[in-house]
């Protein structure tokens, strides 16, 4: 998988295309599992996060209507002080490309305005090009990419075998010393990854 950070100010905007947006709930649960349903070849992780999700205090859920049906959806969190991060966007394959990511988009960045955020980021694949569109037109811009790749097999515990071995506690300010310098935290602009995070 190759991906890439993007940000963009938290500014306000109009959105394309005249869609209800609000908070989710709970009601929404099977017509939003059902558009998921297929994102992918294996299906999608949003019906593992759902429940979490509806309950976080740090952010929110928001679901995009037309004529009462949710035909997609996107959450927001408030991650630090300052800066939000989006995720989870998802629109009924029937309705992309009506403006509808774009006013869900819109409806979370206003939250996070009324937040005091200043900085939205979030992460998109690649290839996702219909994606990359939608986010360039809403100011969103590129900041950084990263690659998912697999490491040697580690075995034992700390001090391992082979060329690689897990850190312990006693390593985490030099490891942390080393990532903060290194190239790479440069590249990627100071940011990492966890599970797409």
């Amino acid at each position: 998988m190759h991906a890439g950070w993007w940000r963009t100010a938290v500014n306000s905007a109009k959105a394309k295309l005249h869609v209800h947006v609000r908070k989710a709930c709970e009601a929404d649960r099977e017509a939003v599992f059902d558009f998921c349903r297929h994102t992918w070849s294996w299906g999608d992780y949003i019906p593992h996060v759902w429940d979490r999700w509806l309950r976080e205090e740090n952010g929110k859920v928001f679901v995009a209507t037309l004529d009462g049906l949710p035909v997609g959806i996107q959450h927001i969190t408030i991650d630090k002080p300052g800066e939000a991060w989006l995720s989870g966007a998802r629109t009924a394959p029937n309705y992309r490309r009506m403006g509808v990511a774009t006013a869900i988009t819109m409806k979370c960045l206003e939250y996070a305005k009324s937040r005091g955020v200043r900085v939205a980021r979030l992460v998109i694949e690649y290839d996702n090009l219909a994606a990359l569109a939608a986010v360039q037109k809403m100011g969103f811009k590129p900041v950084a990419e990263f690659l998912e790749m697999t490491l040697e097999r580690v075995l034992g515990g700390y001090g391992g075998g082979g060329a690689s071995c897990w850190a312990s506690p006693s390593h985490l300010d030099s490891v942390w010393l080393y990532l903060q310098s290194s190239e790479v935290y440069r590249r990627a602009a100071g940011l990492y990854t966890v599970l797409y995070h």
